[in-house]
This record gives C-alpha cells, sequence and structure tokens, in this order.
C-alpha cells in the first residue's frame, strides 16, 4: 500500500512520501532507497514486492511439503454421534 499509494503523484501522496523519508531516514535504511522518488517507488510495487510474496508463497509450500500439515487439535470431550448421545452409554429408546 505505501508504495502503491505514491503512484497517484498528488500532493497527498508526495505529503505521505516526505513524512515516511524522514521516519525511514531516522531508522537508517534511508540510504539503500528514496521514498520521495516516484520511479523507484514504483518499481519496488510492480516487480520487487511481487517477487517478494511469490517467495513466500514457494516458501510456505515447501515448509507444508516438508513438515506436513498441522494435525488437528484433541478433543477434551468424547465424540458426540448424530443422535446427541455419548458413544459409550448405551443408548435407551
Amino acid at each position: 500500500a505505501f508504495t502503491g499509494f505514491l503512484v497517484e503523484t498528488n500532493f497527498e501522496s508526495q505529503w505521505i512520501a516526505f513524512e515516511s523519508k524522514d521516519g525511514l531516514n531516522a531508522v537508517g535504511v534511508g540510504a539503500w532507497f528514496n521514498v520521495a522518488d516516484t520511479a523507484q517507488m514504483l518499481l519496488i510495487h510492480v516487480a520487487l514486492l511481487p517477487v517478494l510474496v511469490a517467495g513466500l508463497i514457494v516458501w510456505h509450500v515447501l515448509l507444508v511439503r516438508h513438515r506436513g500439515v498441522v494435525p488437528p487439535i484433541p478433543l477434551r470431550h468424547p465424540p458426540v454421534t448424530a443422535h446427541g448421545q455419548d458413544d459409550k452409554k448405551p443408548v435407551t429408546p
């Protein structure tokens, strides 16, 4: 949302870009990219973010294939039959 917001190129998006630039510079990551550069943010939004999302999806699928699916949560009470009675109690007519 942040990188796509600058694509609007209006005064509001420009204001938010410069406010975020100050915040990112304070954290120390402003040296790697310039959020006030519309072309750079568009490139990140169109190219880098989909590659990162695709990488996360591939990593997730590989982890599920390697470790398997999570087993179901164990029941705290005995299962109930369709008639509303417990399996261990005899059904009386």
